[in-house]
This record gives structure tokens, C-alpha cells and sequence, in this order.
């Protein structure tokens, strides 16, 4: 059993999401590892990371994040997964266990971004088996106008579309970081996170779990973050209200003060 003079200093893990890389997490690491150690891996296929077309899924980075956490000796963790990157902790957690999860924190994300007729809590946009069809080829062949789209649904600004909305100041730089990532490996990895459902393995989650949602997301409802809190035994969905898809970058005082709360919750718990 280990003391408790260690469990303050809880390593905290954070995965990025699709198409970003750790650097979208760098205001708030830099505040987060006044506290603690905190890892902020690139996943393979982003930000140059090797990775070919075959093995390009969700499934083998959440095998990939296991070995990375035995690489670096971790023993126990809270994890945050930022969209896709939720989607690479869940797979984590189903392929691996609970055993070095003090608890998670899932920001801004859908358990199934597919649209059915009997599930509506996935992309706002209303995306579905068909469309998504298309939407995989114009990531191959159209990446550099579905980069920007994706740097502007990022934000809770619509990118200046209303007299009164002005683009996030980090907006034009996120628009830069997507559009040099490679769109044959990122179209593999959006087939992947489309095929996935995690709604029938949220019971199983256990351990304590802190869910944020932003209230102005592009992407996503509020509902998805209601959806999963409901769903998880022993979870608290938070709702930032002025943020988008990434309330990291948005309000990040109010992220990391909350986070740390809810990491203060975990190590009792564990």
C-alpha cells in the first residue's frame, strides 16, 4: 500500500485529441506541473509521430498509451482525454483495466459521435453513417479546407461570422498545427473513432470521473457530458460556460482549478 505522502503528487496524463498534438495542452501543463508531474504525449500520427495507414486506430492507440504509461514507469495516474482523446483513454481502459487509474476526466466528447435514429447525442451536425462516408474521402482529398473548419469548430466562436464574434486569439495557430498533419493517417483514425461505442462499458467505470462539457461547443451537446455522468457510477459533469469544444484553451484558470479539485477527490478515493 503505498503512503500517503504520495498520492498528492498523483501524475496527471493528457491525451489530445484528433488532428491536435500535446502542445494544444501547454498553457495549462505548465500550471498543472507546479503540482505534479504531468505527461502530455503526441500520439502516433500527429505532430510527426510514426504511425502507417494499417495500424491507424483507436484501438491501437489506447494499446500504445499502455505501453507509453509501462515506458515511463507510471504506476497510478488521473488520465484527461480532450475529444478523440477521450475516445483513446475509454479504449485504454477497456483493453487494459482500471489498475493504474486513480480516476479520468473526459472533456468535450460524444461516447458515439455516429448519429442514429435512436441516438442523437452525437455530432451536433448530425452525423451519420452516410454522410461520414463522405466526410472520410474529403479528409483525404479536401485537408486543407477541413483543417481550417476544424481549427474554427474548435472554439465557441464561429470564427467572426456574427458582427459581435471575434476569432479566438489562438485560432489562426491551430489552423497552422492542423493543416500539417498527414490526412491519409487522420482519415483512418476518424473511421475508427466513427465505428466506436462505448455507451454499454461506461457502468464499468468505477473509479471517480469528472466530465466537461462546453456550454458554446460546435461539436458537441451538453447532453453528451449529462449522458456519460449519467451513465458512470461515480462521475460529476461540469459545464463551461464560456467555452467551446476545447475549455482547456478557453478557460483554462477555471480548468486547471478544476481539475485539481477533482484530482484532490480521486487520490482520496484511491
Amino acid at each position: 500500500m503505498k503512503s500517503a505522502i504520495s498520492k498528492p503528487n498523483l501524475p496527471l496524463v493528457l491525451i489530445h485529441g484528433w488532428s491536435a498534438h500535446s502542445g494544444y495542452f501547454a498553457e495549462v501543463a505548465e500550471r498543472f506541473s507546479e503540482q505534479r508531474q504531468v505527461l502530455t504525449p503526441d500520439l502516433p500520427g500527429h505532430r510527426g509521430q510514426p504511425c502507417v495507414p494499417e495500424t491507424a486506430s483507436i484501438e491501437y492507440l489506447g494499446d500504445w498509451l499502455h505501453d507509453y504509461l509501462q515506458r515511463q514507469s507510471i504506476e497510478k495516474a488521473v488520465f484527461c482525454g480532450w475529444s478523440m482523446g477521450a475516445h483513446v483513454l475509454l479504449s485504454y481502459l477497456q483493453r487494459h483495466g482500471l489498475a493504474k487509474v486513480a480516476g479520468i476526466v473526459i472533456e468535450d466528447m460524444s461516447p458515439r459521435i455516429l448519429n442514429t435514429e435512436n441516438w442523437t447525442l452525437g455530432l451536433k451536425s448530425g452525423l451519420n453513417h452516410t454522410n461520414n462516408l463522405s466526410l472520410i474521402a474529403a479528409i483525404e482529398t479536401s485537408w486543407p479546407k477541413k483543417a481550417q473548419y476544424t481549427a474554427e469548430a474548435i472554439f465557441a466562436t464561429n470564427g467572426g461570422a456574427d458582427d459581435d464574434d471575434e476569432p479566438h486569439p489562438r485560432q489562426e495557430w491551430v489552423n497552422q498545427e492542423t493543416q500539417q498533419n498527414n490526412p491519409q493517417l487522420l482519415a483512418r483514425f476518424w473511421e475508427s473513432m466513427s465505428q466506436q461505442d462505448f455507451r454499454k462499458f461506461l457502468p464499468d467505470i468505477q473509479c471517480p470521473a469528472l466530465i466537461i462539457s462546453g456550454a458554446k461547443s460546435q461539436l458537441y451537446e451538453t447532453e453528451s457530458g449529462q449522458y456519460f455522468a449519467d451513465a458512470m457510477p461515480n462521475a460529476k459533469h461540469l459545464v463551461f460556460t464560456e467555452s467551446g469544444h476545447a475549455p482547456h484553451l478557453e478557460e483554462p484558470e477555471r480548468f486547471v482549478e478544476s481539475v485539481e479539485r477533482f484530482m484532490s477527490y480521486a487520490v482520496l478515493r484511491s
